[in-house]
């Protein structure tokens, strides 16, 4: 099986606020706060590790919390650590009883290319042929875009299939690169397709593919499911859960979740199509138990015998 890596260099500490409230303008008492030292590429490589797949982690935090993120280190999650001056940044996510979510996006340290090109070269010399890599994420001041595009190239010219998974201005850059697998959100695709009907997604989303040399490329639709296009196969496909979800469900880590089971359905050889639900059903599983590191197969399983699909 091929080895799975993942790159954080905007590393957060997440802060999970419970509160009761009608919407952000009328927040009443906190029931309680949870902290995660995390990244969006360590919540997919976590959960990956959950259902028995080994990964390693390069992430960047703050010099404080080295130690925080080195203690995620077991039998199957490697970790790789620098830490930096600076803070970690604090997002903070309030989340209220009838399930609105309200997140404060905050900056930490900044850095600067010099600095991390040793931990960039060691990840490359540990990538072979056939491994993936996953770059999620923002990037923290001082690093551009095309940083990551950079990366993108000089690993798949080791035949590294590279997963990218970042927001608007970053992901837009990265995509020349041709990652092997990319997953928007409906708002992130317009800068790439410009506004669009639904009805027209797929036809949209094929096309982007092949612009760009795109192998797999999801576009998440909230409840909706997702649609996904893969290129070898020329398949386009729609995931959704018919399953009840609560109204108060948070839904923060879904989208890495997805990602994993994704993943998950390509490196145990499963079809373009049986991959996709089954990242839809590691998405969902996100909603019954609060976080995407609490899932587990038998967990992810029950969820998949909601998920539904049709070839478009």
């Amino acid at each position: 099986m091929s080895n799975f890596y993942t790159l954080t260099l905007n590393s957060a500490i997440d802060e999970i606020i419970f509160a009761n409230g009608e919407d952000d303008k009328h927040i009443g008492e906190i029931s309680a706060v949870k902290y995660f030292y995390t990244g969006k590429s360590m919540n997919t490589a976590m959960l990956l590790a959950n259902l028995e797949i080994p990964v390693c982690m390069y992430v960047v935090c703050g010099k404080r919390d080295i130690d925080k993120y080195k203690s995620y280190k077991t039998e199957r999650q490697d970790i790789k650590v620098l830490g930096v001056e600076g803070d970690t940044r604090v997002n903070q996510t309030i989340v209220l009883e009838n399930g609105k979510e309200y997140k404060i996006i905050n900056k930490g340290y900044s850095l600067d290319e010099a600095q991390i090109a040793p931990f960039r070269a060691e990840l490359l010399s540990r990538l072979q042929k056939d491994d993936i890599l996953l770059v999620a994420g923002s990037l923290p001041d001082g690093i551009s875009p095309v940083w990551y595009l950079d990366l993108i190239k000089d690993a798949e010219s080791k035949g590294v299939k590279v997963c990218f998974d970042a927001g608007k201005d970053v992901l837009n850059v990265g995509v020349k690169g041709a990652p092997f697998y990319i997953k928007p959100n409906e708002d992130e695709i317009i800068d790439l397709i410009g506004e669009y009907k639904r009805e027209d997604l797929p036809n949209a989303v094929k096309g982007l593919s092949l612009k760009y040399g795109i192998e797999n490329l999801v576009v998440s639709l909230g409840k909706h499911g997702v649609i996904a296009y893969n290129k070898q196969e020329n398949i386009c496909v729609r995931a959704y859960s018919v399953e009840k979800f609560p109204k108060d469900a948070m839904t923060t880590s879904c989208g890495d979740s997805f990602s994993a089971g994704f993943i998950y359905g390509y490196l145990t050889g499963q079809s373009f199509a049986e991959s996709v639900c089954f990242g839809v059903a590691c998405a969902g599983s996100v909603i019954f138990t609060g976080f995407c590191r609490n899932v587990t197969m038998d967990i992810a399983k029950k969820h998949l015998e909601f998920v539904k699909y049709e070839i478009l």
